[in-house]
């Protein structure tokens, strides 16, 4: 059955787009790019294992490579405009997360640490209510990451751990 001349030019239309489709992706900088430049963080991230936080005081003592800083604040979080609600001293060169300020109380708490220049050795010690709930020391294992691929920027060194809160 003989093919009209609109329908063969569409399968050649079609054939054409599926090749300049195939091959590597270009790089970012490349007009009609579909590569995407994803970023990373550098450091460590320590995350806090903990079901729920109960109401009152929390004291985070925090010791990188022999550098001590103390975290004070309480639950339930400041309002999410009023700012954290951890104070440290001296000042923090890492940040603890605060989690769930526009939530109700019962699903607030502490997500974590972040220390953006990686320890080599890092201990944790987290209070609540004047009693020590958990105390972690780390020798954390860093590892390079390339996120857009091999050869593509950027180049991160991170490490991750877990610390159990009762």
């Amino acid at each position: 059955m003989p093919r009209s001349p609109w329908f063969l030019g569409s399968l050649i239309s079609l054939s054409l787009l599926v090749t300049g489709c195939s091959g590597p992706p270009l790089p970012p900088d490349v007009p009609g790019s579909n590569w995407t430049a994803l970023g990373c963080a550098e450091g460590l991230t320590v995350d806090f294992q903990a079901t729920t936080w109960a109401p009152g005081h929390y004291r985070f003592t925090v010791d990188l490579d022999g550098d001590q800083t103390v975290c004070e604040g309480d639950l339930p979080l400041r309002a999410c405009d009023a700012g954290p609600s951890l104070r440290c001293s001296p000042s923090a060169t890492f940040q603890l997360g605060e989690s769930g300020c526009a939530l109700p109380p019962a699903q607030q708490g502490f997500s974590g640490l972040t220390v953006p220049r990686g320890p080599r050795k890092l201990s944790v010690a987290v209070e609540g209510n004047g009693h020590l709930l958990a105390e972690q020391r780390f020798e954390p294992a860093y590892r390079t990451v390339h996120p857009n691929g091999e050869g593509h920027p950027p180049t991160c060194t991170q490490a991750h751990e877990g610390m159990k809160l009762p």
